[in-house]
């Protein structure tokens, strides 16, 4: 079943593999009780910070026809602007929902005693700072050279809690089966070559009926 899931997704344009299976919750009349958590591994890694500092959260608080609301916990090494997010619910083979109303909590942080990067000098190199119409180099320079190391320091690592809701409008019915929840959220105090960047996480649900769950999907 999770094979035709998937094949099904890929068919429908929606790459990403479910999360998690639930009962359909406008079958069920609830949300049966999950947790979809999307660990950072190599940052924690990179940045000496213990497993699960950085760990991202969703669960799906509540769906009926009218509305469908995200509870989100969201971790980055700076502060995430949750009011400025950029959102997408799809399901297969319609058109997604792209306006939810935004309840996001002020960020807060916490100090680890991790890895920070450090900028050395590691000698210098001479290169050719001019060249003639023949390409021949008439004038050498001499620059310093540096390396990045990341050396024991301070990390902040932020957290912004929030929730999305979106108008249902018909895109989750009782024979849905599964929706995708696509976010890209500005980060705060970061403006690179081509602007802000943005955190982007992708969650899914895969959706069945009847009273007894199927085996896990992970």
């Amino acid at each position: 079943m999770k094979n035709v899931l998937f094949a099904a997704a890929l068919a429908a344009g929606c790459a990403h593999e479910p999360d998690v299976r639930i009962r359909n919750p406008l079958t069920a009349r609830a949300v049966d009780p999950h947790r979809i958590v999307h660990p950072h591994d190599w940052a924690e890694q990179h940045h000496g910070l213990p497993p699960g500092s950085m760990n991202d959260e969703v669960l799906m608080a509540s769906a009926d026809p009218n509305q469908i609301c995200f509870g989100l916990a969201l971790h980055e090494l700076a502060a995430i602007d949750l009011s400025g997010v950029d959102a997408r619910l799809t399901v297969p083979n319609m058109s997604p929902l792209e306006t939810p109303t935004v309840q996001a909590e002020p960020p807060t942080y916490q100090t680890f005693q991790g890895l920070v990067p450090e900028t050395r000098p590691t000698g210098s190199e001479t290169f050719c700072a001019n060249y003639d119409r023949y390409n021949n180099c008439i004038r050498w320079q001499t620059r310093p050279t540096y390396t990045t190391v990341m050396v024991p320091g301070p990390v902040n690592v932020y957290l912004t809690r929030g929730m999305l809701c979106f108008p249902n409008g018909g895109l989750l019915t009782e024979a849905t089966p599964q929706i995708t929840l696509d976010l890209k959220v500005p980060i705060t105090g970061q403006v690179g070559l081509f602007g802000r960047p943005n955190k982007r996480q992708i969650f899914g649900w895969a959706f069945y009926g009847g009273a007894a769950p199927p085996t896990a999907t992970k």
